[in-house]
């Protein structure tokens, strides 16, 4: 009976993480994805008073192609009073411990990684790294500004593999 309750929870929190990111209403009116958000965990705690969700061990998040793996997911939502958003909207999630992004071509890994929704920042911290293909880069910390498609990162180490061109064929000659 509990297990069921645990899935029902974890069915309610992803129904709500997919709302919030759903309509791009809010206070930024920010468009976000549409997709639903999908999160698996072995355990799952609500602190309603302080307005928390925590997901625990074996945390797997997904939206469309973005997949998130962790220890520790915790997601934060809005009050009553606060009025930046309506009540029950997320606001911040912190995944911990271990933390693997993949998208695509995309990897990245880190020890800490904080989405503050409201200002549209994902900030890696603790020996974060991300490569896409052969290029690589690490730093201090990277942060990812949803809204302007940029990323700083803090004392950057990169590996960067450039191509070189093909060389134009002479008009006529076949390879």
């Amino acid at each position: 009976m509990e297990e069921r309750a645990v899935n029902i929870r974890r069915t309610l929190l992803a129904a709500a993480l997919a709302l919030a990111a759903g309509d791009g209403a809010g206070a930024q009116e920010r468009k976000l994805p549409r997709e639903p958000v999908e999160i698996n965990a072995e355990r799952l705690r609500f602190d309603r008073k302080e307005r928390r969700a925590v997901f625990e061990e074996a945390v797997q998040a997904r939206q469309g192609n973005l997949r998130v793996r962790c220890r520790k997911l915790v997601v934060s939502y809005a009050g009553e009073k606060d009025r930046r958003v309506r009540a029950g909207e997320i606001v911040k999630m912190e995944f911990s411990e271990d933390v693997e992004i993949e998208q695509g071509e995309r990897r990245g890994h880190c020890q800490t990684a904080v989405y503050d929704r409201l200002a549209g920042i994902l900030v890696c911290t603790g020996d974060p790294w991300v490569s896409e293909g052969p290029n690589r880069i690490a730093g201090e910390s990277i942060e990812y500004r949803l809204d302007a498609d940029e990323v700083r990162v803090n004392r950057p180490r990169a590996v960067i593999r450039v191509d070189e061109p093909a060389s134009p064929r002479p008009e006529g000659k076949s390879p």
